[in-house]
Parts: C-alpha cells; structure tokens; sequence
C-alpha cells in the first residue's frame, strides 16, 4: 500500500466540504511554494505494519479452493490546519472531527451514487435523506446490506472505507500553535488520526483429499 493513499481517504473526506463564511477551504496533499490561508493538509508522522493476519477460504472450483490473506498496516497522521485566526482554527478542526465521524458511519453524503439530493441508482431522493433528518450525523443508506442487484430495494451505496480498503480510524489528541514570526500571525491546528488499512492478497490452492471445504 502506498504511503499516499491514507491521506487520499482524508483528502476526499474533506475535500469541498470545510467552509468558513460560506468559502470552500483548500485541502492540500503537496503545499506550494505560496498560498492563501486558510487552507488544510497533511502530514504522514509515523507508519507500521500490525502483526495481524486474517485467512478466509472460497470454494472456487471442484477442485481448487480460494485463500484471502487480510494484513493490516497502521498510519499516524496529523491533520494540519493553517488559518487566521483562533475562531477560523477551531472551526476548521470542528469540521475535520465532524466529517471524520460521519465517514465512519458511512454517511450518505459521502456515497459516489449521491447526486444531491437524488439517488443515482433510482433517480430519486436518496433513501438516506427521507429515512432519517438529512442533517443527521448517523443518516447512511437503509439498504446497506442489499448485495443482490434484482432486488427492488438494491441502491449499491459505497463508502470512503470500502473505496480506500480503510478498516477503522482513530481520532487522535489534537494541539495548536502559533507562528508569531509570521505578519500577520498564523494560527495552526494539528488534530492526529490513527488509519489503519487492509491489505488482502489472493492465491487459489488444490483442495486436499482428506478434508471437504463447505461451501458459504
């Protein structure tokens, strides 16, 4: 997995979705040399690889049989929030937690068939939105679980975990600090997220003779 892609989740997260006074604030991987405050970006501290393996097996065939392995690899990121002022930091940083919690509870806001406030998959109002109060931080897609594509309630919702293969983020301690050599002073923000990632890899295996693999 490339270093890149945990702060590809956090960058589509938060993309086009902080504003302060109705100004869309930049989300940034790579600074440049100049640019206007306020804007977000991110910084990768520290990395590892858990020393977890997760196997599951699949029947593939009369004779072969399919094996998964799930690794799972840790990023420590902090979430680096440049701005003018003390009130536009801790904004900012209120909307970082807050969309960070909604994309763990798949939010519908965050599904790629959401075209606002339609469906793309039934060309009507997102189911989210008439289940629940469209401002509700716990409003995902009532039919989640629906995998089979003949079914009359089938929506396929998709979430930034399940796009970025992202099994859990933390939300971290968070601190500020102040670049008072800066005119005017720049107030920074630095709120740390833990993501941990999978990793799957796949080979198909000869069933042995002695033993019979059920099928799901």
């Amino acid at each position: 997995m490339a270093e890149l892609d945990p702060l590809l989740f956090f960058q589509y997260i938060f993309k086009d979705r902080i504003a302060v006074d109705d100004r869309i604030i930049p989300v940034i991987i790579k600074l440049k040399e100049q640019i206007e405050l306020p804007f977000v970006t991110f910084h990768l501290t520290h990395n590892r690889q858990l020393p977890y393996r997760i196997s599951s097996f699949r029947v593939v065939s009369d004779t072969d049989v399919e094996r998964s392995v799930m690794r799972l690899h840790e990023y420590t990121i902090d979430v680096l929030i440049y701005s003018n002022s003390v009130k536009e930091r801790d904004e900012i940083l209120q909307q970082v937690i807050d969309l960070t919690r909604k994309a763990q509870r798949s939010h519908y806001t965050f599904c790629r068939n959401y075209q606002d406030p339609n469906c793309t998959v039934t060309g009507q109002e997102c189911d989210a939105r008439t289940t629940y109060s469209p401002d509700s931080p716990f409003a995902r897609c009532p039919y989640w679980n629906i995998t089979d594509e003949e079914d009359p309630h089938y929506r396929g919702p998709t979430s930034p975990f399940l796009d970025f293969n992202v099994f859990s983020v933390q939300i971290g301690r968070w601190d500020h600090d102040l670049d008072a050599d800066h005119k005017p002073p720049v107030y920074i923000g630095r709120q740390e997220m833990i993501i941990t990632v999978k990793e799957t890899d796949k080979d198909t295996a000869p069933l042995y003779t002695n033993f019979k693999v059920a099928n799901a």
